[in-house]
């Protein structure tokens, strides 16, 4: 149900990881009186159901610590993962968006 399943390959039997998993987490800033999900119908509905379910399902994820200490958290300024016809400039902010985050990450990571 997840759209941010970092602890898919989480060991189950206790032991140590072999290797980290890092998840990469695009996040738009949003304002709080923002309506998510219009609703006009039937279908509608059950997209607005299916949406807070997955969006609930990973903010609770995002309440572990130890999902939070492996997670880069990439700014996307309100561009949505769907919008395929972005100009030049708005890639070139999500790609700097995107390398300042790992880099924080990463010296944050190397620093703990």
């Amino acid at each position: 149900m997840s759209n941010f399943p970092v602890d898919a390959f989480d060991r189950v039997d206790g032991r140590p990881a072999r290797w980290p998993t890092i998840g990469i987490k695009l996040l738009a800033r949003q304002d709080p009186n923002e309506v998510q999900h219009v609703v006009t119908g039937t279908v509608s509905l059950a997209e607005a159901i299916f949406g807070t379910m997955a969006s609930w399902h990973d903010r609770m994820q995002l309440d572990d610590p130890r999902v939070v200490q492996r997670t880069i958290f990439v700014d996307t300024s309100g561009v949505k993962s769907t919008d395929f016809e972005i100009d030049k400039s708005t890639q070139k902010k999500l790609f700097e968006s995107g390398r300042v985050a790992a880099e924080r990450f990463l010296s944050e990571s190397s620093s703990s």
